[in-house]
């Protein structure tokens, strides 16, 4: 989904560093995960990856500390709301299945932290439905 973003944008560069700060970072520690096999259960340690898996693990993780360092430079993990007046993060109730001792399961509700857009949507405007972009 292609989306030209806006000419004068409704926050500031310094909202944009926190929301890559916090979601990008992310999705670079998701990554690294998956190579390493975290959520399969069969971890493996860069050691005993193949070369260009584990040159990839270093890769993520510069660009993961670049990001960091920059963040904390400009003072951004101090902050909880962006120049918008809008939270840098929310948390909402996820349903989900908890194991009881008896063998059965029993519905449930976690609370989980999610970043949110300087707008305030939960979504990054690349991935947005076309009628939430802005115009």
């Amino acid at each position: 989904m292609a989306h030209t973003p806006p000419s004068h944008p409704e926050h500031t560069p310094y909202d944009s560093l926190a929301y890559l700060a916090r979601v990008v970072n992310g999705l670079l520690d998701l990554a690294d995960d998956e190579i390493h096999g975290v959520h399969t259960g069969t971890i493996t340690n860069t050691d005993d990856l193949p070369e260009h898996l584990a040159d990839a693990v270093e890769s993520i993780e510069i660009a993961a500390r670049i990001i960091r360092y920059e963040a904390t430079v400009h003072g951004v993990y101090q902050r909880s709301v962006y120049s918008t007046g809008i939270p840098t993060t929310t948390i909402r109730q996820e349903p989900c299945r908890e194991p009881q001792d008896d063998g059965t399961t029993r519905p449930v509700l976690h609370d989980m932290t999610c970043d949110l857009y300087p707008d305030g949507h939960q979504t990054h405007p690349l991935f947005r439905p076309a009628e939430h972009l802005p115009k």
